[in-house]
């Protein structure tokens, strides 16, 4: 930008093309002398024009020649606005980043909450700074440099406003009443960062889509890294004090503090919560809805990732239930009135008609904490949940199924990791435990009854931390079956050799690195020895086949690792393509993908190829269930609840997943004759989330016709 001299006498010295850093206004840089004018308030057309450009985090160079117009005093005209209905006008110098980002929130399917999140994000970081520019002229140099200010200050200042008031309401108020306060610089953290990344590219996705745009200026920015979870649930001590108090002074609100310690619901999960979804009999807290603010008011809606779930609560939680409802129904036919079925269980009407407030919850939580002396937050309840369970020896599954984790066990492992590895030593591998019930999902006409076996034992052997699967297969060939175990916390596979009468020898520990899962048998490389297939998610959250090449005498030699979706939670080995080399299937819970991993010569395997999607895949097996002679699939999808069947065909392609039963919570399905007649049968594990075993039987559909 170029500002013209006024002569000897002139108030102004010729600029040329400076680079104007963002920032606040600060207009006495351009003048030399006089600098009263500043103070009157009279200041000329090219210092306005500048003052807006370092306000708007813009060099003079990106800025349109219409905007470069006011600094001669020419009028300029404005944007053209977009008519109703109708999209702004495509050309880069036209529309503005504002007029993109409106036009995307107008189009984009945003639950309410994150409508309001994503508004109060731009209107409070992005459009000030950016919102004014052509949407085509924003480069990356303008985006990081409106990121290093805001990790200096969210409000963007330059280190002068210290004397500044920052006042909590509008309009003529008392500022020592409204508790108004000095400015005090404080960054945005890295996570608050990275939003603002991503809202604005979702915005300039659509804008490259529609043509507005040539590209997406965002993609050239790196967000900043993700800050790494650490959880600081209360101790043991502090939540029994938290307990104490909050009882004494209410016993209804000590009872909702007790349901977010031991359920480790959200809190506006907790707040949804009406008698209808609990079922004091069989103790079971159904969560399916969640109270929010939004548009300035509360609002019900369904949970955070859609879907519903089931927690088991203990009987005296159960009983506590019980006393409260009384009190609840007392209380409302004292007023003449009479509790729904459908009323909230915590609720401030006597007749439950209405949740209470999330953000209510957590300003007197916080208040509790600050009379008690305890640091933390509302949500470190939901941690104390998780990692209490985790102390106490129950699976990463279980607990992320009681959280309600989208992404299976993946996010309770990256929230918890840390925490897990002090926390899970001296965990063993119990060789079939008590007796048990089987459900047994037959092919046959008729639904088998189910009988009782009955298994001595158990005999205990030592392996790593957290074994999590369990493998069968003669590794030092002397015809004793030995076992493979993946630990998952301890980053390796332990291999115990047989002996007679069901003994085994101690376990060798064979490191995989990361968190191995899942393992399964094969023979891959054609040497006669068996070999190893682990389901492992890297410590990058990665999910890959780590591939343990066997050797005589029973070692194993590797890994090598194959990508594989996300969360691999279960991987089985078949010929898929009949071609002599061992494939895999994979079960990808976090993606809900069923991937195939076409074997080759010396132990490889190809990229994974999706062969179908389910809602949440935990377990797969492979059978032959049609009489085609082509290796089928069985899956359990837990979050659907459903046992799938994919009937395979040449080229290791597979039919659509038809549903053969629908249980509660299948975590595990198996392939085996039960019956004697020849055909394969499918035995399900169904998991109630409080690590209880239940089955009943059942029988799978016929098997669905092959198309043609």
């Amino acid at each position: 930008m170029r500002a013209l001299s006024r002569g000897s006498a002139g108030l102004l010295k010729r600029v040329s093309q400076v680079r104007i850093l963002p920032g606040p206004p600060l207009l006495t840089w351009y003048f030399t002398r006089n600098r009263s004018l500043c103070r009157c308030g009279v200041v000329p057309p090219v210092v306005r024009t500048v003052d807006r450009l370092r306000r708007s985090a813009v060099p003079p160079s990106a800025v349109p020649r219409r905007d470069r117009a006011h600094a001669c005093g020419r009028r300029a005209r404005p944007y053209p606005a977009p008519r109703p209905g109708r999209r702004a006008p495509p050309a880069e110098d036209d529309a503005t980043l504002n007029q993109l980002l409106d036009r995307w929130l107008e189009v984009a399917e945003l639950e309410a909450t994150t409508r309001e999140d994503y508004v109060k994000r731009l209107d409070k970081h992005v459009r000030p700074a950016l919102g004014d520019l052509p949407a085509g002229r924003v480069d990356p140099e303008m985006v990081e440099t409106l990121y290093a200010q805001l990790r200096r200050c969210r409000d963007r200042c330059d280190g002068r406003r210290q004397r500044t008031i920052e006042h909590r309401v509008e309009g003529p108020h008392d500022c020592a009443e409204k508790r108004c306060r000095g400015h005090v610089c404080r960054g945005l953290a890295a996570a608050s960062i990275r939003k603002i990344h991503y809202t604005p590219g979702a915005a300039y996705e659509r804008g490259v889509r529609w043509r507005w745009l040539a590209v997406n200026p965002t993609k050239q920015n790196e967000p900043p890294s993700p800050t790494p979870a650490n959880p600081e649930p209360p101790t043991a001590a502090d939540a029994a004090r938290i307990l104490d108090k909050a009882w004494s002074s209410d016993p209804e609100w000590g009872l909702f503090l007790w349901k977010a310690m031991t359920t480790g619901a959200r809190r506006g999960e907790l707040c949804g919560v009406r008698w209808r979804h609990l079922d004091l009999v069989r103790r079971i807290l159904t969560i399916e809805r969640n109270v929010v603010h939004a548009g300035g008011g509360i609002h019900e809606k369904d949970t955070k990732t859609h879907q519903k779930r089931r927690i088991a609560i203990d009987a005296a939680t159960v009983d506590l239930l019980r006393a409260h409802l009384t009190t609840c129904a007392e209380r409302a036919s004292a007023l003449g009135l009479e509790l729904p079925h459908d009323a909230f269980v915590f609720s401030l009407s006597a007749d439950g008609s209405t949740p209470l407030v999330p953000h209510s919850v957590s300003q007197r939580y916080t208040r509790l904490l600050t009379r008690l002396k305890v640091d933390g937050k509302f949500h470190g309840l939901r941690h104390y949940s998780a990692t209490e369970l985790i102390a106490a020896g129950v699976d990463l599954r279980t607990v992320a199924g009681r959280l309600g984790h989208g992404g299976g066990g993946a996010t309770t492992l990256k929230v918890y990791a840390a925490w897990l590895g002090g926390h899970m030593r001296g965990i063993r591998l119990a060789v079939l435990v008590a007796s048990f019930v089987v459900a047994a999902l037959l092919r046959a006409p008729a639904v088998l009854a189910v009988t009782p076996v009955t298994f001595t034992g158990p005999t205990n052997f030592a392996v790593g931390d957290g074994p999590n699967s369990v493998a069968v297969g003669d590794f030092n060939r002397d015809g004793d079956p030995d076992l493979a175990v993946a630990n998952e916390f301890a980053g390796s596979v332990s291999v115990l050799l047989g002996a007679a009468g069901g003994s085994f020898g101690a376990a060798t520990n064979v490191a995989t690195g990361g968190f191995p899962f899942s393992v399964a048998v094969g023979e891959f490389n054609g040497d006669g020895d068996l070999d190893l297939a682990v389901g492992t998610v890297t410590d990058a959250f990665d999910g890959v086949i780590s591939v343990l090449l066997g050797s005589t005498g029973s070692s194993f030699t590797g890994p090598t690792n194959f990508p594989a979706g996300s969360f691999p939670a279960s991987v089985a080995v078949g010929d898929f393509n009949a071609d002599g080399d061992p494939d895999l299937a994979v079960a990808d819970q976090a993606t809900g993908g069923i991937l195939v991993l076409r074997g080759s010569t010396g132990g490889s395997f190809t990229a994974p190829t999706t062969v179908a999607t389910a809602a949440g895949p935990f377990s797969v097996a492979v059978g032959e269930f049609n009489g085609d002679a082509d290796p089928d699939l069985a899956v359990a999808d837990q979050f659907s609840g459903r046992i799938l069947v994919l009937l395979g065909s040449t080229g290791a392609t597979f039919t659509a997943p038809a549903t053969v039963a629908s249980r509660s919570d299948p975590v595990s399905v198996a392939v085996g004759d039960f019956n004697g007649d020849g055909d394969p049968d499918f035995a399900a594990a169904d998991q109630s989330l409080a690590r209880s075993w239940y089955c009943s039987a059942a029988r799978a559909a016929a098997s669905p016709a092959r198309p043609s």
